[in-house]
């Protein structure tokens, strides 16, 4: 039976649009820029000393490495004895769109692996997961179609190795982009969970997350530096308060990618922020 990290996973895959964009400038993997060969993330401990906010040893924690024509990526994450924990390969057609992906313990043993097919349009119609063996677990169904108003809707229906429905997935983005409606459905047709994303009158993102009777969870406020990443991230709970809050500081290289980012956790008891992360990329380029 697909479980349901597994089902949610493979719905997810139809719900976010495949990050890919014309090479050599397009978002890859890990949001970065240009002809990248290799980008190693490493995070740096906090501590406070003296009245004082320290930084600590760096730790590994992932690495992607690129081909030369961006047709596949290796991801690693790492353990905090610098061993692979698991290791994602990643397989592209020349757009950009994922043909596969294929997931190890460590370096080779193969988990679980998916496969993508689309249509003349490059449109997700079918992703098929595969277990260790080479057996079929799941697949998802997808179709594609505007609304009266030109949005663009995608519906997909998640399967496990039975062919028993375990549950489906809907997404509409308007034509002009500014906003887009998602929801989950358990098998029996009921709601499960429904969000919407659009851009505020300020020109920032926000998502708000309703329950299954129709009524907001949560919204959160993404507000961006102008490159490509955020600044401050903000979280409100259904009744409108805010409740939590991260900044973020970024620098940049010459290609527009961060190489280091900071990250401070805002206290809704005493109004003050607190450094808790500071994050370093190494990047190399072809």
């Amino acid at each position: 039976m697909l479980n349901a990290t597994l089902s949610l996973a493979l719905v997810l895959s139809l719900i976010y649009p495949i990050c890919a964009q014309v090479k050599p400038n397009r978002r890859l993997l890990d949001g970065l820029f240009g002809p990248v060969h290799t980008s190693r993330l490493e995070i740096a401990s906090v501590a406070e000393k003296d009245g004082a906010t320290v930084e600590g040893p760096r730790t590994l924690v992932m690495s992607v490495e690129y081909n030369d024509d961006w047709t596949q990526a290796t991801v690693r994450n790492y353990r905090p004895n610098g061993s692979t924990a698991h290791k994602t390969l990643h397989t592209y057609d020349a757009e950009g769109r994922w043909l596969e992906i294929a997931y190890y313990q460590g370096e080779d043993k193969l988990i679980h692996r998916s496969s993508f097919l689309y249509d003349g349009e490059g449109q997700l119609l079918e992703q098929v997961e595969y277990g260790p063996s080479g057996s079929v677990v799941g697949h998802t169904l997808a179709s594609h179609r505007k609304d009266e108003n030109k949005a663009k809707v995608t519906e997909g229906a998640v399967y496990d190795r039975r062919n028993t429905l375990r549950g489906s997935s809907m997404n509409k983005t308007e034509e002009n982009g500014a906003k887009g409606e998602s929801a989950f459905y358990n098998p029996d047709g009921s709601v499960a969970d429904k969000s919407v994303v659009r851009r505020n009158e300020e020109g920032n993102w926000e998502r708000s997350e309703f329950k299954a009777d129709g009524t907001v969870s949560s919204r959160t406020v993404s507000i961006s530096d102008g490159k490509g990443w955020g600044s401050e991230v903000q979280e409100y709970n259904g009744e409108g308060v805010l409740i939590r809050k991260q900044t973020y500081k970024h620098e940049y290289d010459s290609s527009g990618n961060w190489t280091k980012e900071s990250e401070w956790q805002w206290e809704s008891k005493s109004g003050k922020s607190t450094l808790v992360s500071v994050r370093y990329r190494t990047i190399t380029y072809y």
